[in-house]
């Protein structure tokens, strides 16, 4: 019978410890269908997103456009552009996660 509460009670914790893990607001995920993942925006993201005045809408047709072009950095990240906007994106366990967006011809790290 002891066995069996311990076996219960760290399933409890497992569960309760993945489900946190994995609370998402739905304002900062796009689903993308094209690759049928989530996409997490990152807080910087957010902020770049609404600085830089590009739309959440625009974002996601950038992304799934086929004629987007995807390269991977020197950083391991994944840099997606259609040559208006480009996207900077990190894969963090087995989310897909936003780091920032800009639009081209403006002044922007890299």
């Amino acid at each position: 019978m002891f066995k069996l509460l311990i076996i219960i009670f760290i399933l409890v914790v497992l569960y309760l410890l993945l489900k946190s893990r994995k609370h998402r607001t739905p304002s900062n995920v796009i689903h993308i269908a094209s690759i049928g993942k989530d996409l997490y925006l990152s807080t910087h993201a957010a902020l770049r997103i609404k600085e830089r005045g590009v739309s959440v809408k625009r974002l996601k047709e950038m992304l799934e456009s086929k004629k987007s072009k995807a390269g991977m950095q020197s950083n391991g990240r994944i840099r997606v552009t259609d040559g208006k906007i480009t996207a900077v994106l990190a894969l963090n366990a087995n989310d897909l996660v936003l780091v920032t967006v800009f639009k081209n011809g403006k002044s922007h790290n890299r």
